[in-house]
């Protein structure tokens, strides 16, 4: 969903300057839905990634820039994709293959940059100036405006849509064990497999602290983010939305692609690191918190993410992509 996420955030960056042709290989009815509502939609079911670009080229066209997003689209099927179109754009974050694409976007960090392997004409886009976000966030970010959060009452905890080690459950119960947490923030989405480990606390919860949300759209996203002066987030997409509002970041990693992010994150100061959510333990966790509480790490945090992120990256986008279509 997060690779489905990116795509459908760029297209509401460029906006109305392109047109947009989602194609889909193997999608259920819930990313069916997202999609179609950003533009026509193509849903295909090829069973091997070696036969979908002769199964798309009905679809694709010569004046087309071809954008794609995942882990599988390796050197072979970028060859047989860049005879068929104008231009082809990456949004990739592992550096896996041999990059023919005339753009590579990795808003990861620009440590990853001499990580590729590309052809002479490649062009890497690393860093939070491209970073891919859905316009609420890219807005909140312009704001010029630096918060100022004192004191810290509520937390904000959103750890992906599956959180397939529920680390949620976890954070959870370490704040509930600081008293000055007033009020915890929780969001799941579609895919959370741990719903009644969250409803045992939910139940357990007798001081009433914990909101509980799923499926959140980015207005309501934006609006409890900027309502807790604290947040917890795997380094991924969500973690640099936080960015973008401006909350103390707690943040780490549970699978190695979010590597790149965390380390963007913490080389600019934009977050404390609790390190692998899954071996943390609740201990680590809560001296976490310790740490972001302090008014000085958390002015600080705010300030780097304010410097970082400066909510311009679609515009610099719209201008590749425009370059791109002439």
């Amino acid at each position: 969903m997060g690779h489905i996420m990116r795509c459908v955030s760029l297209s509401e960056m460029l906006g109305p300057a392109f047109s947009y042709l989602f194609i889909v290989n193997n999608a259920d009815e819930k990313v069916k839905e997202l999609v179609s509502q950003h533009g026509e939609a193509v849903f295909i079911n090829v069973e091997d990634i070696e036969s979908e670009p002769e199964a798309i080229s009905g679809i694709i066209r010569q004046d087309d820039i071809f954008v794609s997003d995942g882990y599988f689209f390796d050197t072979a099927y970028q060859e047989q994709i860049k005879k068929k179109v104008h231009k082809l754009v990456m949004i990739d974050d592992k550096a896996m293959h041999f990059f023919y694409a005339d753009v590579i976007i990795n808003h990861g960090g620009l440590s990853e940059i001499p990580s590729y392997r590309t052809a002479p004409f490649t062009r890497v886009l690393s860093g939070f100036d491209y970073l891919i976000a859905r316009n609420e966030f890219i807005h909140a970010a312009s704001s010029p405006e630096l918060r100022k959060i004192s004191p810290v009452e509520t937390v904000f905890i959103c750890m992906g849509g599956a959180d397939p080690f529920d680390i949620t459950t976890k954070i959870i119960n370490v704040c509930l064990s600081f008293d000055y947490i007033q009020r915890l923030n929780v969001v799941t989405g579609a895919a959370y497999a741990h719903r009644s480990s969250l409803s045992n606390v939910l139940a357990a919860d007798s001081s009433s602290r914990i909101r509980h949300y799923e499926n959140l759209n980015a207005k309501e996203m934006v609006q409890h983010i900027a309502e807790s002066q604290v947040s917890f987030a795997t380094a991924s997409s969500t973690a640099m939305e936080i960015c973008c509002v401006r909350s103390g970041l707690v943040s780490g990693i549970v699978v190695d692609n979010q590597n790149a992010i965390h380390q963007q994150l913490l080389a600019n100061g934009c977050c404390i690191s609790a390190g692998n959510f899954i071996t943390a333990s609740e201990a680590h966790i809560a001296d976490c918190i310790r740490q972001i509480v302090d008014p000085g790490v958390l002015g600080k945090v705010i300030a780097n993410q304010k410097r970082n992120v400066d909510g311009r990256s679609a515009e610099r986008l719209l201008e590749v992509f425009t370059n791109l279509a002439a």
